[in-house]
């Protein structure tokens, strides 16, 4: 018994062409705002959680005044 033969295949079936984006500002106007809150709500805590873990509180004597310094 033999292989079926494949009929129908063009020669550039091979080559693959990017598919076009047709509404690419209705893409945009729906992704943007998710994208805003999401850095906002999301992306910012993290940072400036990062950002706190990284300072050291420091005092001069036991009632100085406290200021932040960088504690790596």
């Amino acid at each position: 018994m033999s292989a079926p033969a494949v009929v129908g295949i063009k020669a550039s079936a091979g080559r693959r062409t990017k598919p076009r984006v047709q509404h690419r500002k209705a893409i945009v106007t729906f992704v943007a705002p998710f994208g805003i809150l999401f850095a906002l709500f999301y992306l910012v805590p993290i940072g400036y959680a990062i950002h706190q873990s990284l300072q050291v509180i420091e005092r001069q004597g036991t009632f100085g005044q406290a200021h932040e310094v960088f504690g790596g």
